[in-house]
């Protein structure tokens, strides 16, 4: 029989369509940028923003919308995954790893470092020690950030001044 002689019930049909989408999927390399490809997979490592740019992995995937995770200074608990940021790196954890050996296999791989070196992380840095900075320090950081300001308005009015005398005596072409 040939393939187009066969009838498929709707159920049927799908789960091959599905299946072929798999296997481009599965073909695709992981990208940059837009078209980069993340996985919500048991082991994917993720970026907590709300819990202080904390690092995790997924260790379970309980429905749609929510996962089971666990990290260095995070509690294994579960997520919405609206709430979690996807990262390109995956650690070899299986499914319902318990939380200590999940971390300890987190804290062995070199994720932590390269994440530290992303832009992500080196963002998350900058705003730990934003956070961390004391009354005294934030009011000399505005007093250097009003000196800066004043030296970057008193170039760009000497460059204008020297444009407009310039254009002057140049005269008409």
């Amino acid at each position: 029989r040939r393939s187009s002689d066969l009838t498929l019930s709707g159920n049927e049909e799908r789960m091959v369509r599905s299946f072929e989408c798999r296997e481009q999927v599965a073909k695709k390399p992981v990208l940059r940028g837009m078209d980069r490809i993340n996985y919500v997979e048991p082991g994917r490592v993720i970026y907590l923003p709300q819990m202080h740019a904390r690092l995790a992995v997924v260790i379970d995937l309980l429905d749609l919308n929510r996962v089971m995770i666990s990290g260095i200074k995070v509690p294994r608990q579960i997520v919405k995954l609206r709430k979690i940021e996807l990262l390109p790196y995956k650690v070899d954890v299986p499914r319902g790893m318990r939380h200590g050996r999940a971390v300890k296999k987190l804290e062995d791989s070199d994720v932590p470092k390269l994440f530290r070196n992303s832009n992500v992380g080196r963002k998350a840095v900058r705003f730990e020690r934003k956070k961390s900075l004391t009354d005294f320090e934030r009011f000399e950081i505005r007093l250097l950030q009003k000196k800066r300001s004043a030296a970057i308005k008193e170039k760009y009015a000497a460059l204008q001044a020297k444009a407009a005398k310039g254009g002057k005596s140049k005269g008409k072409k």
